[in-house]
């Protein structure tokens, strides 16, 4: 009996120790570990998050567009890569570090390849040795193409 109470008494201190020892000292471990991380989740910042094309026609072709960053730290910073979940975007990022106080883009290609509608598109910028990630949009509404050739000049004739 005196055995069991003892391990007991013993975890109850052990506990007790960690928990004043973490009240203590906790701050300087979190700070610590902190450090350990060199690309905080706002380690670069976008002039825009989205961007919107607005209405264009399904025969414009691909549109593109940028989206400009700095690097606000006092370290350098190197996008790891630029996920989208479609197919119908393709992006370009700076393949090397961008120096603290440094500009670049990352630009956006969609293809408009899937017909007429509205898209809006999520893009996730990864920073190397951080699994956070920045957001990036790109929308718009794609309108059918006019028709063209015999077809229209008969449909247009028959509406007269």
């Amino acid at each position: 009996m005196w055995t069991r109470f003892n391990i007991n008494i013993s975890r109850f201190a052990l506990i007790l120790s960690l928990a004043i020892c973490f009240s203590l000292c906790g701050d300087k471990l979190l700070a610590q570990k902190s450090k350990a991380a060199p690309y905080p989740y706002d380690a670069l910042t976008f002039k825009e998050n989205v961007h919107d094309f607005g209405k264009f026609s399904e025969k414009d072709g691909p549109k593109s567009c940028s989206f400009e960053f700095v690097n606000e730290r006092e370290v350098p910073v190197k996008i790891s890569k630029v996920s989208s979940f479609c197919s119908c975007t393709t992006v370009k990022w700076p393949k090397k570090a961008i120096k603290p106080g440094k500009t670049g883009k990352v630009v956006v290609t969609y293809r408009n390849d899937e017909g007429p509608k509205p898209f809006d598109k999520q893009l996730k910028v990864y920073y190397e040795g951080n699994a956070d990630f920045e957001i990036l949009r790109v929308r718009g509404r794609v309108t059918k193409a006019p028709a063209r050739g015999k077809a229209a000049a008969s449909n247009s004739r028959k509406k007269k």
